[in-house]
């Protein structure tokens, strides 16, 4: 049986939310969020079962070895750069329009990138 990853979101918004949400309803370990703002993040911690708020990002990235980052498009960027990713480490993010480049900082960190759509498959 394999180990479901323990679960960090950047980003306390509806997507984030949302996926936490139906995340940990589905038995996986949620562990930690933050936001733009402290008062975002304790809120959709409240809605996890043992999620913890985190007051800066690089907390939500610490705890975690899956990372969602459910920010605005614009903020994706900023947020990758910003974060100290370890080797390992899955990083995803939920935009419909950025493309896997947007998360070029944390795989040369040695963090995982998936690939998750037939663009990202044609540009690698």
């Amino acid at each position: 049986m394999t180990k479901k990853p323990r679960i960090g979101f950047i980003g306390a918004g509806k997507v984030g939310a949302s996926l936490a949400v139906f995340l940990s309803e589905r038995g996986y370990d949620v562990v930690s969020v933050a936001s733009r703002s402290f008062s975002s993040a304790r809120r959709l911690a409240s809605l996890v079962s043992d999620c913890s708020p985190c007051k800066e990002l690089q907390g939500a990235a610490d705890t975690a070895e899956l990372v969602f980052i459910t920010t605005l498009d614009d903020a994706i960027g900023p947020v990758v750069a910003g974060v100290r990713w370890r080797p390992g480490q899955s990083v995803v993010h939920c935009s419909g329009a950025a493309s896997l480049d947007i998360l070029e900082p944390a795989r040369r960190a040695g963090a995982v990138v998936p690939v998750a759509s037939p663009a990202d498959l044609q540009q690698h």
